[in-house]
């Protein structure tokens, strides 16, 4: 119907043709460029619906088959040794000696004396047993060492008790090369020995209560972050107001020299100085009376009285809260923990069935 114009309407009719033809020439355009997209968003479809049908083919039989497999049974005399109480007690005993040592050790370091060779040959036989306490475990539990629910506990012990071997390996190096050539060894030392304070984190795996104490702490990082970018930005927010109402009701010139106040200087010299200064003034580090009487005006110090007061009512109490209602979240018993008080309670209801059909069979 475009393509049919009157007779008496030419020039009309080529004006029209000429729009239509721009029009049609927009209209196809915007089909190829729909079309295109439509095209490329099949291919991504297509490559998404390949790498999943690819994952589904190849990876998930590997998932599931390693989320599947349990640790058999273990029997013999030396998987009870390993599952006994007195030998976790015993490994506790060592890494609280161990840890001793290492406090023993930085004294005399710390006092430039010589250490002892009976405290080094010590700290080297609490290393044999942890390496001891490694072999026995991996000779029990085999390669289900390092896939048991205890992975993560196994795979920590497993290094410190290699990073130990490795250091001996480099003392042994270095005392036979010349004491030229020890100063690469000496740095390697340096960094291997800050992994020995390490080991007193394993007494946490032993108790309950300390692991649970740990599982809690490791849970709270998060809340912490976000705690201390609530904490800065509270801190960066009055001092900020506190210095502009210095620089507003001051002079306009060296308005820190004019107030003839080194303290003030000390404390509120800058914006970093002012939130380092209410840091401490909040976290009792330093009474803020005293900071108080340094601030030249009211309204400098209305505010200071006005942040002690946000800071101590309302932002340590919702942290406070926050942190507790974390902590509960994550202080929930543990799977093992669970297992062990539902093996005890079985036990305690056999014993408990078995003595009263014994009374029953009795009375009969």
């Amino acid at each position: 119907s475009l393509t049919m114009v009157a007779p008496a309407a030419d020039a009309g009719a080529c004006g029209s043709k000429q729009d239509f033809g721009s029009l049609q020439t927009a209209v196809s355009t915007r089909i190829q460029r729909r079309l295109s997209q439509e095209c490329l968003h099949e291919v991504h479809a297509a490559n998404g619906s390949m790498i999943h049908a690819f994952l589904l083919k190849h990876c998930r039989p590997w998932l599931v088959w390693w989320w599947e497999l349990e640790e058999p049974a273990r029997t013999g005399c030396l998987a009870r040794l390993v599952a006994s109480n007195a030998f976790s007690h015993f490994v506790s005993l060592i890494i609280c000696f161990n840890a001793f040592i290492v406090a023993v050790r930085l004294n005399y370091q710390v006092q430039g004396v010589k250490v002892p060779q009976t405290w080094r040959e010590l700290e080297q036989a609490t290393l044999v047993v942890f390496v001891v306490e490694v072999v026995l475990k991996l000779c029990v539990h085999r390669l289900y060492f390092f896939i048991n629910p205890e992975t993560l506990w196994n795979l920590f012990d497993f290094a410190l008790a290699a990073i130990g071997l490795f250091q001996l390996v480099i003392i042994r190096i270095m005392l036979a090369q010349p004491p030229t050539a020890r100063s690469t060894y000496l740095r390697m030392l340096r960094a291997l020995r800050m992994v020995r304070v390490l080991r007193g984190l394993r007494v946490f795996n032993v108790f309950d209560q300390l692991r649970l104490l740990l599982k809690c702490v490791v849970g709270s990082l998060i809340t912490l972050f976000w705690s201390s970018f609530m904490l800065a930005f509270t801190l960066y927010l009055f001092s900020v107001l506190i210095l502009t109402t210095m620089a507003q009701f001051g002079p306009k010139k060296g308005m820190m020299a004019s107030f003839g106040s080194q303290d003030l200087v000390d404390n509120f010299g800058s914006v970093q100085q002012s939130m380092f200064t209410l840091f401490i003034a909040v976290t009792g580090g330093s009474d803020w009376k005293e900071f108080l009487d340094v601030l030249p005006h009211s309204h400098s110090k209305f505010l200071l009285v006005v942040f002690i007061f946000f800071f101590q009512i309302t932002i340590l109490n919702i942290l406070t809260g926050i942190y507790v209602d974390n902590a509960m979240k994550h202080a929930r018993p543990e799977r093992q923990s669970q297992a062990k008080e539902l093996a005890v309670q079985r036990v305690a209801d056999y014993r408990d069935l078995d003595e009263f059909y014994r009374k029953r069979c009795v009375i009969s």
